[in-house]
């Protein structure tokens, strides 16, 4: 099935049934991902801290992360601001925040990692 027979699909499904296609697909994906990847995506937990927030905006509830290194300096840290493509299929969630440790490490900045809002249909 191509990309748009799958749409014209979809069309005529449920949100639940919606869900539980996505929720499967992620699963899938999961189980993809080796054990010394998921390792690698863990090992800077320690250095770094980070805080998960839910913004309201005009187009709904945002999720946001904070990043930073655990180490504590008693200053000020610039701030890099990580805003994602949108459009993804797959939980991308993991990935990111091991981008933003590494970044928050690296550069000892404040690494907020903005998620995107699914548009309106």
């Amino acid at each position: 099935m191509n990309r748009f027979e799958f749409i014209e699909k979809c069309k005529s499904l449920s949100f639940e049934e919606l869900h539980e296609i996505a929720e499967g697909q992620r699963r899938r994906a999961a189980g993809r991902i080796p054990p010394d990847v998921q390792q690698k995506f863990r090992s800077l937990d320690d250095v770094t801290v980070c805080q998960e927030l839910n913004v309201e905006t005009t187009w709904g509830t945002t999720h946001v992360y904070m990043i930073a290194p655990s180490a504590k300096t008693g200053m000020l840290r610039p701030v890099f601001v990580n805003v994602h493509g949108g459009g993804w299929s797959l939980d991308h969630t993991e990935r990111d925040i091991y981008f933003c440790r590494r970044m928050a490490v690296r550069t000892g900045c404040l690494v907020v990692d903005i998620d995107y809002v699914l548009a309106p249909e």
